[in-house]
């Protein structure tokens, strides 16, 4: 009786250790999501296409797809609506800037952006192998029902940045330097995170110009990708220090 009593203990404990771990991976893996930039990519890799980057700065950024003001996006094909991306398909850095990259073959495309009652159409020029960043502002003036289930009301506004590389090559280096002293923040937030991702080929230059930027730029999301690229790119440089 002991021995069967000692093995039904084990096997609880077992199957308790595993439950323990699966909700340990599934925690993990639903952090890392909010750290990474969701890509909706339905094209073939070989065929040409460019990108439109979708981002959305709040500094109240919270868990779950009601609270957190983050819109849908639709492209419009004739008449005819098609959702390209719905609210659990954004993801956050840091819980605070919320951002979605879709492909789509070079060439012209509206889109439709939709948060509540509020929404926004705008018209961006695709090219090949390029990243057009699209800022999204949601001025809410009033949300009414539950939490669950509100009904919001306002506005929705866009600003459309200049197209960036999208191929991290030696070829891309010089306009992503450049475009550091960009006047929009988006623009430099990319150009940062594309360098740090470019690593040992960014020159003297460049390095120069994210320390600037890490220390003084005016907004917070582009000093943190300033640091961050620096990091990258000197641990890459040096890896015998790490």
């Amino acid at each position: 009786m002991r021995v069967k009593e000692f093995k039904t203990n084990r096997i609880i404990m077992s199957v308790s250790l595993w439950n323990l771990i699966g909700i340990c991976v599934l925690l993990f893996s639903l952090g890392c999501s909010f750290y990474a930039m969701k890509t909706k990519d339905s094209l073939p890799h070989e065929v040409p296409k460019g990108y439109v980057m979708f981002y959305h700065w709040t500094k109240d950024a919270r868990l779950g797809t009601v609270a957190s003001n983050e819109p849908d996006i639709y492209s419009i094909q004739g008449s005819k609506e098609d959702k390209e991306v719905s609210q659990v398909d954004w993801a956050g850095q840091g819980f605070v800037m919320h951002r979605v990259r879709i492909s789509k073959a070079p060439g012209e495309y509206d889109f439709v952006l939709k948060y509540g009652k509020a929404s926004k159409t705008i018209h961006v020029i695709v090219y090949n192998q390029t990243v057009t960043p699209v800022e999204v502002k949601i001025i809410v003036t009033k949300r009414l029902g539950l939490i669950e289930n509100p009904v919001v009301y306002g506005h929705i506004e866009a600003h459309i940045g200049r197209s960036l590389p999208a191929k991290l090559d030696a070829s891309a280096l010089g306009v992503l330097v450049d475009v550091l002293d960009d006047s929009d923040w988006g623009v430099r937030f990319h150009a940062a995170e594309a360098l740090g991702k470019m690593g040992p080929i960014v020159n003297e230059k460049g390095i120069e110009r994210l320390e600037q930027l890490s220390q003084g730029d005016p907004h917070e999301a582009v000093r943190q990708a300033a640091r961050d690229a620096v990091e990258e790119i000197l641990a890459e440089r040096h890896p015998d220090k790490q």
